[in-house]
Parts: C-alpha cells; sequence; structure tokens
C-alpha cells in the first residue's frame, strides 16, 4: 500500500473534522506535518481540531507553529481568531492573572492564618510573589538566550520575513472618528496599492466623498424621497472591489443595488454607503446612530457575513511618529502608542502609473524593495508578538504556564473579536451600547433590513456557513434584538460552485468580491425590496 502523502493526510484530516473525530484529525495532522512542516492546510486543521476538542494549551502552541511558518498571513486574520478560542488581548490577560493571584494569595494567607498567624501568612505571601518573580526572570534569562534577542523590541522569532501581503497609500487616507472607528479623509483621491510576497500584485485609485465614504454613494442633497444608509464592511467599502479594469474603481454592489431599484421602478431613492473596512456588526449600529440627525435615513441596511458577527469595535489613528506619518489601528481609542498595530504604509513616492506598471511586469525596483525593507522594520517593532524583555507589562511564564507559549496575541492588525470569558455568553444583550443604538434606531422611525453577504464558500455550498459555534448565537441575538428577520443574499442563488470558485474572488490572493459577485450581491439585496416592503417604499417616491 503506497504511502499517504501530505495532502492525502490533509484530506482525511478534514473529513475526520467533519466527522467530529478531533483525536483521528490531530493524530492525521501531525504525521502530515512530518513530511511537510510548512503545509498550511495542514497546520490550520491541527488547529481547528484542537480549538474544536476543547484543547485550549495546544491550540496556542498550534497557533504559534502556524504563524512560525506563516506570520501574518491574511487568511490568519480570520480564521483563527473568529473561533471560540480564549485569544486574549493585554488587559484581558492582566486581569486574569490578577484575579488567579488574587484567588491563590487569600486561600494561601487564610490557611497559614489557621495555622501559624499573621506572620506565616506574610511569609507565605512573600515567599509566592518572590517566586514569581524569580520564575519570570529565569524564563526571560532563557528567551534571552534562546531567540538571540538584542535591544528593547523585537518580533520573535528574530528572522521575520516580509509578510506575504500588505497594503501601501501615496499619502494619508483616514482620520480618527470616535464613534466610526475613522472616517476617510473627505474629498480625498489616493493610490491603495497591494504588494504580495515583494511583489506589487494590485493597484487601485480611491476616492472619498465630502462625507468620509469610499465606494459608490450618492450626493448628499435634500432632493431624494427616500433616503437608504448601507452599513458594512470592506465587502462594502473597500476602494477597488471587484475592479480588476481600470474604469471601475470604487464600484461596490451599493453602485448595483441603486440599479436595481431603479429597474423595479423606485426612483429618486439616495444610498448613501457608510460601511467602513473591518466593521462588526456592533460599530455598524454605531455609525447608524451617529448619522441620524444628519441624514435622517428612513431605513438601514445592515450588511454583514458571518465573519462581521464576531468583530468588537476598533479605531484608527494616523499621526506623525519620528517625522514619518504613520496609521495604526486599536481596540480602544485611548490605548496608549505601543498598543497599535501598523495598519498600512504610507510612502509618497509611490502613484498608480508606477504601481501598474510594477504589476504588468512582475518585477522589482530600488523603490518596491525600500518599501518592502520599510514594512519590515516597522512590523519589528509593531509585531503582535514583539516582545520587550526589560518591561514588567507583559508575563511571559505566566503565558507559557496557562497557555503553552509565551506569544499569545494574535496579529494585532486584524479586527479584534469575541473572545474567551468576557464574551462567552455569545450574546449581544449584554453590550449596553449596542442594545442603547437600536433602541435609538428604533425611535428614530428608520427601518432595519439585516442582509447577509455571501462569502465564496457560502454560494459554493449554497447555506450560511459558520466557523464557530458562537457565530449561529450571536446571529439569533442579532434577530430578536432587532425583531428582523435576517436576508441571506446567498439564498436567492444556486450556482455552480465551480463557477462561483472561479469568478467570485477579485484576485487569486483576496477574497473580496469580484464586478461579477459585486453585482450579484447588489441585484441579490434589490429583490428583497420587492413585494410589501417596495409596495410601502413606492408610496413614499415619485413616479
Amino acid at each position: 500500500m503506497p504511502t499517504p502523502s501530505a495532502d492525502d493526510l490533509h484530506t482525511g484530516a478534514q473529513r475526520a473534522i467533519d466527522a467530529k473525530d478531533w483525536t483521528a484529525a490531530t493524530a492525521l495532522t501531525t504525521e502530515g506535518l512530518g513530511l511537510a512542516p510548512a503545509h498550511m492546510g495542514l497546520l490550520k486543521l491541527r488547529l481547528t481540531a484542537y480549538l474544536r476538542g476543547g484543547r485550549w494549551r495546544r491550540a496556542f502552541q498550534a497557533f504559534d507553529a502556524l504563524l512560525q511558518q506563516h506570520p501574518h498571513a491574511g487568511t490568519l486574520h480570520d480564521f483563527a481568531a473568529t473561533l471560540d478560542a480564549p485569544f486574549l488581548v493585554h488587559g484581558e490577560r492582566m486581569r486574569f492573572y490578577l484575579g488567579c493571584l488574587a484567588v491563590g494569595a487569600t486561600g494561601l494567607v487564610a490557611a497559614c492564618l489557621a495555622q501559624g498567624g499573621i506572620a506565616a501568612a506574610t511569609a507565605a505571601v512573600v515567599i509566592m510573589t518572590g517566586a514569581a518573580l524569580v520564575t519570570e526572570a529565569c524564563y526571560r534569562i532563557r528567551l534571552y538566550a534562546k531567540s538571540g534577542i538584542r535591544g528593547e523590541r523585537f518580533a520573535y522569532p528574530e528572522n521575520l520575513s516580509p509578510p506575504p501581503f500588505f497594503v501601501v497609500y501615496d499619502r494619508a487616507t483616514q482620520t480618527y472618528h470616535p464613534v466610526r472607528g475613522y472616517d476617510l479623509i473627505p474629498n480625498n483621491r489616493f493610490v491603495r496599492i497591494g504588494i504580495l510576497n515583494g511583489r506589487v500584485v494590485e493597484a487601485h485609485a480611491g476616492v472619498s466623498d465630502g462625507n468620509g465614504n469610499s465606494g459608490f454613494t450618492d450626493a448628499d442633497s435634500d432632493d431624494a424621497q427616500l433616503n437608504i444608509v448601507v452599513l458594512g464592511d470592506s465587502y462594502t467599502s473597500l476602494p477597488g472591489n471587484g475592479c480588476p479594469g481600470n474604469d471601475q474603481d470604487g464600484i461596490e454592489w451599493p453602485y448595483f443595488f441603486k440599479q436595481s431599484l431603479a429597474a423595479a421602478g423606485l426612483t429618486n431613492v439616495r444610498v448613501l454607503n457608510y460601511a467602513r473596512s473591518g466593521h462588526g456588526v456592533r460599530q455598524m449600529a454605531d455609525t447608524a446612530v451617529s448619522v441620524l440627525d444628519r441624514h435622517k435615513p428612513d431605513l438601514f441596511v445592515f450588511a454583514f457575513n458571518t465573519l462581521d458577527l464576531t468583530r468588537h469595535r476598533y479605531w484608527h489613528k494616523t499621526i506623525p511618529v519620528g517625522g514619518v506619518l504613520r496609521c495604526f489601528r486599536a481596540q480602544a481609542p485611548d490605548a496608549p502608542l505601543d498598543q497599535w498595530a501598523e495598519e498600512s504604509i504610507i510612502d509618497a513616492r509611490v502613484d498608480l502609473n508606477w504601481a501598474r506598471e510594477r504589476v504588468a511586469r512582475g518585477d522589482t525596483d530600488p523603490l518596491l524593495d525600500d518599501i518592502c525593507r520599510r514594512q519590515l522594520a516597522l512590523r519589528r517593532r509593531s509585531s503582535a508578538r514583539a516582545i520587550d524583555l526589560l518591561s514588567p507589562r507583559r508575563l511571559y511564564a505566566w503565558d507559557w504556564l496557562f497557555f503553552g507559549t509565551p506569544f499569545i496575541d494574535v496579529d494585532g492588525a486584524r479586527s479584534p473579536r469575541i473572545g474567551w470569558w468576557k464574551m462567552k455568553d455569545s450574546t449581544y444583550d449584554n453590550d449596553n451600547q449596542f442594545v442603547s443604538a437600536i433602541r435609538k434606531i428604533r425611535d428614530s422611525g428608520a427601518g432595519i433590513v439585516l442582509a447577509h453577504l455571501p462569502r465564496k464558500e457560502d454560494l459554493m455550498a449554497n447555506d450560511m456557513l459558520f466557523q464557530a459555534k458562537n457565530e449561529s448565537e450571536l446571529l439569533a441575538s442579532l434577530h430578536k434584538l432587532t425583531g428582523e428577520q435576517i436576508f441571506a443574499i446567498g439564498s436567492l442563488y444556486k450556482l455552480d460552485p465551480a463557477l462561483v470558485d472561479r469568478k467570485y474572488s477579485r484576485y487569486p490572493h483576496d477574497a473580496h468580491p469580484s464586478v461579477w459577485a459585486q453585482k450579484l450581491l447588489g441585484q441579490g439585496l434589490a429583490q428583497y425590496f420587492t413585494g410589501p416592503l417596495a409596495a410601502r417604499l413606492k408610496r413614499r417616491t415619485p413616479q
């Protein structure tokens, strides 16, 4: 019998996971990784098996191994972080550690008081604290010796390669907003360039309107009889979505949505696109409240995919650091700068013609090489797993003891997601800000449409797929709080999976919708506006 290949073992592990046989899945992935240690599919399946099997310590080790082999791979942002695993941010970990210390110290002091009085209790606390500090110091010495770290902040391991994909802009594009996280700089024109493995693979001209929105959005006027505000993530707002040609930059599905409304007789409708790349359902509701007074919308469309259900709020800042303009992202608006992650690169030397020439030639030049070196240098300083062995802010020995790896942070550039203990209940009910936002929308008289945007996998399976159990629970919570049914656009289509696989993604390296898929989304949503809803809307729009 022939020896199975790594791909054969990957297929077997996938079947084991589908059958919820976590033991078999881990055994098969371990065998496969012995043949191909960098096999991303096997690494991801091993992580899935540990997570779904509840083996959190092993899961962290698997995730760390995945990052070692494929640092900052774009597919990791929406894969591991959305699963129901204890990926903790710095503040959550520190509170967890302090809680463990408090419980342990309380028990120890109580026991010592019962046996030997105050002196014994004091000595026990001193000994315990000293032992913790000595353990941390010794472990840091071990890290220093093992990793060869020199200096204050370097990523681990030290020999990082350039990330597979990152974005460069020719100028600043974003401005901080306390509620929406960020707006684009109003009435701005910019160039967005994607670099993959040291080569330029995409180049788009971007434009923002007077409200700081990207993509297609109607002019801000008072002539429309019906105002629809679209809320969403990068599927709805990313500059260059679905635009492999140079003549359709900035055309997203809201454009095709409005076209279809007009064809159905709903004329004089204004569609305002307030989507923001990275927004989750929570921040979509915040954004809705922020535009209530200004636009007085008749209808809000929450356009989300299942990944948006678990996203927390986040904020962007574009500020000069050391004389260089840099764009950061963080999970809290008041976070210290060293907790903000590099969101993109700003380099005034790039332009659209240069970028398109690099795409056409598939080559490099001194400018591109310099940009990649700069990104790597910034990454060494802002990596989610960057460490400072002289800083008391992180406890590496405790991370190792609890989670099996001293480097448990997920990529800080991603959108923060619902994680472990504080969000384990998988409901929006405990988010007072979200509940209040929905109530304000209702009190304004505006309607709400919950539109699920299918990803490629959803369309291929002709179903709404969930990557984690809390996604389905959060969807049910969203339905309960809003009182609205979920309109799954993908349910309208029964397409050949091979066709979807070939045409859905805008690029091979990017799963965002192509023009073909954007049309499906826009035209599909417009079908929701038939029947009773269309009749209600037509009464408000002149024919």
